[in-house]
């Protein structure tokens, strides 16, 4: 998502998408220097229910592992491994 969400926003984006937050386990942010702009990013790792919108696709550790991730993002890609093969 666009913009910056605080701890607080960040529940009420969660629920726009139609999932319900559960428990917040971390907060994460991280820099990305294009050669262009710089990113300044901010994750958080939770439990949710729900199915979310149209297009979100939910993967296990395997089938996080079997895609390619954008180095951009690689932080949080090892953020949601790390929780994924924590809980199964």
């Amino acid at each position: 998502m666009e913009g910056t969400l605080d701890e607080a926003a960040a529940p009420e984006a969660v629920k726009a998408w139609g999932l319900t937050p559960g428990a917040w386990k971390a907060k994460r942010i991280a820099k990305h220097i294009f050669s262009h702009v710089e990113w300044h990013m901010t994750g958080y790792v939770l439990e949710v229910s729900g199915s979310g919108p149209p297009g979100f696709v939910w993967m296990d550790a395997a089938a996080l592992k079997a895609h390619a991730v954008p180095s951009a993002f690689a932080r949080y890609c090892a953020e949601a491994l790390n929780a994924l093969e924590t809980v199964g």
